[in-house]
C-alpha cells in the first residue's frame, strides 16, 4: 500500500527535489517550482499587502488551509475538494514600488477579474497553475 501525500497548491508534496532511488534521476518537485515563482516576483524587502477575493476570503493563509482530522484523498487539491474551487492569492509591494499578485489555481481552468487601485483586468488561469502578475 502506498502512502498518500498531501498537495501544496496544484503540486504533490515531497520536498524541493526528488531523487529516484534506483535511477538517481533528479526531478524538481512542485514545491520547487512554486518557490521559484514567488522568488522571481517578490523581492527581498517586499511587504505583503492585504488582498481578498470576491467573497471576502483572505489570502492563502486563510482558514481553508486548516486540515481537519481524517485521511487525505489523492487528487483533490489543497487537500480537500472544497479548496480546489477557490484561487489562492498573495499580494506584495516590492521595494521598487512594483506590485505583485501570485495566484494559485488548484482546480479547473477559470477566468477571474483582478482589481487594484481602480483598475481591473481579466485573467485566464489554466488548470492546476500558478500565475504571477506584476505592475508598477
Amino acid at each position: 500500500m502506498s502512502a498518500v501525500r498531501p498537495n501544496i497548491g496544484p503540486f504533490a508534496c515531497g520536498g524541493l527535489v526528488q531523487i529516484h532511488s534506483e535511477t538517481k534521476e533528479i526531478k524538481q518537485a512542485g514545491l520547487y517550482w512554486a518557490l521559484v515563482q514567488y522568488a522571481r516576483a517578490i523581492r527581498r524587502g517586499a511587504v505583503i499587502v492585504a488582498s481578498h477575493d470576491a467573497n471576502g476570503d483572505a489570502p492563502a493563509v486563510s482558514g481553508v488551509l486548516f486540515v481537519p482530522p481524517g485521511p487525505l484523498v489523492a487528487g483533490t487539491g489543497i487537500p480537500y475538494s472544497v479548496a480546489t474551487s477557490r484561487v489562492f492569492h498573495t499580494a506584495a509591494k516590492n521595494p521598487d514600488g512594483s506590485m505583485v499578485l501570485v495566484l494559485t489555481n488548484p482546480g479547473e481552468a477559470k477566468e477571474l477579474t483582478v482589481a487594484c487601485g481602480g483598475s481591473t483586468a481579466k485573467i485566464a488561469l489554466t488548470e492546476d497553475s500558478i500565475t504571477t502578475l506584476r505592475w508598477s
